[in-house]
């Protein structure tokens, strides 16, 4: 079975795990990858992925600290 897209799996753990009150780093994506026994991709790639999905529309706010 083919491998689910990387930004699938980041938009789902974003649908499953955040909320108003509840934020996620891009260590915790990393984290999630590797628990799925997938190679976690470097963060500058999580942060692209992540920009493609605000771009598509998806209502993810970022926080840069």
């Amino acid at each position: 079975m083919p491998e689910p897209s990387r930004l699938i799996l980041i938009l789902k753990f974003l649908y499953e795990k955040t909320d108003e009150n509840h934020e996620v780093s891009t260590r915790h994506i990393k984290k999630m990858f590797a628990a799925q026994g997938i190679e976690p991709p470097v963060s500058r790639t999580i942060d692209a992925d992540i920009e493609s999905l605000i771009v598509s529309g998806f209502p993810i706010v970022r926080r840069h600290s």
